[in-house]
């Protein structure tokens, strides 16, 4: 699937990349990416993912 198709009802900036590229899987735990997956933040129990390291 493509990124493009995965937003289309989001609204959001592309700041760096590509929005029309092949995605393999969507993560939201920073230690399973993988290729071409797409990382999404979200805020968890222990840990805000928007919060830089």
């Amino acid at each position: 699937m493509r990124l493009s198709e995965l937003l289309k009802d989001i609204k959001y900036e592309c700041i760096k990349g590509k929005d029309d590229r092949e995605v393999s899987c969507v993560v939201y735990d920073s230690r399973k990416l993988c290729k071409d997956c797409v990382f999404v933040c979200i805020k968890g129990a222990n840990f805000d993912g928007h919060s830089p390291l």
